[in-house]
């Protein structure tokens, strides 16, 4: 191969048994040429600090093969996205809780990516949303990104008790399963305790009156997953736009034909390429982009628009 290639790899993950067996028997020395392949190891310190070290050691033309969760993922694409450096390809597969940066775009296996290597076909071509918290930059969001009781619901997987508990499970399926039920517990333990204190929302230059009475969370949808079981067929065909609400969550009866749309790729919320959010008073905020969870503080405004960047994603 002429090209650089950089394996991303998270060795505290749960899934890095999985990646052991499944993906590296594929990347033997001799498959690549002497000095194009190297690999990036997440370390345990922030998401964007490990996305700017990547970012510096990216060259023009490098190829990006994430072999981890959505969170090791999310933080390759934002390296990608950072770095400044052009016609840069990602192949992800999936060993995590959800995939979803996996499953959107192609086959999730170690012989498909290395087909996918060979070929270098472009299988799709994303714009992430740019997000802003109080005028400055936060991250890039390629898939997704959610502020309240969701963002919170993430953070359990963050847990030593259950990363403890998903090391032992091999199987794909069956973590998935566990990372739902983990997520029920949680949802119907605290759906009524959080409340954002919004006081208006611009889509573009107009007002965005849909803002419930109670509200607990605010959604950005820019990919064709978000959390594995809800799809936005759209986001597909429109890169100029993603999906977006505001959400009552506490309310899940009212709440069901949501879920229902979404199970099904008809995830009911606005398209906007521009959104601004304000809050009645500086309010301390749980986010997640892609299952990394921040906590910020005396937050008043959430800016989210889509960027002038691509990735190209085999």
């Amino acid at each position: 191969m002429k090209k650089n290639i950089t394996l991303v790899v998270n060795p505290r993950s749960s899934g890095f048994e999985l990646i052991k067996k499944k993906i590296l028997p594929f990347l033997d020395d001799g498959y690549f040429e002497k000095g194009s392949f190297k690999t990036f190891e997440i370390q345990p310190t922030s998401p964007m600090e490990n996305a700017n070290k990547m970012a510096k050691g990216l060259k023009d033309g490098d190829i990006i093969l994430v072999a981890g969760g959505d969170g090791t993922a999310h933080i390759a694409a934002n390296a990608a996205a950072i770095s400044g450096k052009k016609n840069i390809k990602i192949k992800f597969t999936g060993f995590g809780n959800f995939n979803d940066y996996a499953h959107s775009f192609s086959k999730n296996n170690g012989k498909a990516a290395i087909r996918a290597l060979e070929t270098l076909k472009v299988q799709a071509k994303i714009r992430p949303i740019e997000l802003r918290i109080n005028g400055h930059f936060f991250r890039y969001a390629p898939l997704y990104a959610t502020v309240g009781l969701t963002a919170e619901m993430a953070e359990i997987f963050e847990g030593r008790r259950i990363r403890k508990v998903l090391k032992k499970v091999h199987n794909r399926n069956m973590r998935l399963i566990l990372s739902l039920y983990a997520a029920t517990r949680f949802y119907f333990k605290h759906c009524n305790n959080h409340i954002l204190d919004i006081s208006k929302i611009k889509i573009g230059e107009k007002d965005f009156l849909g803002i419930p009475q109670n509200p607990t969370d605010i959604v950005f949808m820019n990919g064709p997953r978000m959390a594995r079981i809800m799809r936005s067929s759209i986001n597909k065909k429109d890169s100029d736009n993603f999906d977006f609400g505001v959400l009552d969550s506490a309310r899940l009866v009212r709440n069901s034909p949501f879920l229902v749309k979404g199970f099904f790729g008809k995830i009911p919320l606005k398209r906007a390429d521009r959104v601004e959010i304000t809050f009645r008073k500086p309010q301390n905020i749980v986010i997640q982009i892609e299952g990394e969870v921040c906590k910020i503080k005396k937050v008043q405004t959430i800016e989210a628009k889509i960027s002038d960047k691509i990735i190209e994603i085999l």
